[in-house]
C-alpha cells in the first residue's frame, strides 16, 4: 500500500536557482491492490530559515508573502531540520499529488530535501490530466472545467483553513485534495485513478 500526498512548495524564485522556502503536505489516501481508501488528512507544514546566501527573485516573494524578517526567525527549522522532520513524517513510497507537481514541485524537493525523498516514489500525480480528462467527458472547455473545480476547490480550504491564503503552502496542498475530491465525484474519475496509479507500480 502506498499513500497518496498533496504537497505544494513555496520557493524564494521561480527557477531552481531559489530554494524552497515553505512546505505543506496533507495526507490524502491509501492505495494498492484496487483499494482506495481516504484518509483523515493529516497535514505537515513548515516555513524554512535562511541567514545568509539566499537567492531571491522579489515577483517570487510577493507571491508567497513570506517576508525577510521571516526567512530570519531564529525560532523556524533550517533546510536540513525540516527534511530530518520530514522523513519522520512520510510513509516508504508515498506519491506525491498536486498540480504542477512533476515539473516544479518535484525537482526543488528532490535537491533541498534529499533525505525525504528517499520516502517519496517516482510515481507522481498530477492534476491536470484530469481537468483533460473531465473536459473530454462532458465536453467543457479545460477553463470551464479547471475553473470550476478550483473555486470547490477554494471554498472548501477556506471553511477548513480561514486563516490561510492562497500561495500559502498548506492552503494550496489542502486545495489540491478539495480539487481531487470535486473530479472524482463529479466525474467518476475514481476507478481509472486507482487503475493509473496501480499501472505504474513499477516505477517506486
Amino acid at each position: 500500500m502506498s499513500q497518496i500526498v498533496s504537497i505544494d512548495i513555496e520557493t524564494s524564485s521561480s527557477s531552481l536557482d531559489g530554494v524552497l522556502i515553505s512546505i505543506g503536505l496533507v495526507k490524502y489516501a491509501q492505495t494498492g491492490d484496487g483499494q482506495f481508501i481516504k484518509l483523515p488528512g493529516e497535514e505537515f507544514y513548515e516555513q524554512v530559515k535562511f541567514r545568509h546566501g539566499l537567492f531571491i527573485k522579489p515577483e517570487a516573494m510577493l507571491v508567497n508573502k513570506i517576508s525577510m524578517e521571516q526567512l530570519d526567525d531564529k525560532s523556524r527549522l533550517t533546510l536540513d531540520e525540516v527534511d530530518k522532520k520530514l522523513v519522520k513524517w512520510l510513509e516508504p513510497k508515498s506519491i506525491m499529488m498536486g498540480r504542477g507537481v512533476s515539473y516544479f514541485d518535484n525537482p526543488f524537493i528532490r535537491r533541498d530535501l534529499p533525505k525525504a525523498s528517499h520516502k517519496i516514489s517516482r510515481r507522481i500525480f498530477d492534476l491536470t490530466p484530469l481537468f483533460f480528462g473531465a473536459s473530454l467527458l462532458t465536453g467543457k472547455s479545460f477553463s470551464k472545467v479547471r475553473g470550476e473545480t478550483l473555486r470547490y476547490a477554494a471554498e472548501m480550504t477556506k471553511k477548513k483553513h480561514p486563516e490561510l491564503f492562497r500561495h500559502h503552502a498548506l492552503y494550496d496542498a489542502w486545495s489540491n485534495c478539495f480539487a481531487l475530491d470535486y473530479l472524482l465525484e463529479r466525474f467518476n474519475f475514481a476507478d481509472e485513478f486507482v487503475k493509473h496509479i496501480e499501472d505504474k507500480k513499477t516505477m517506486d
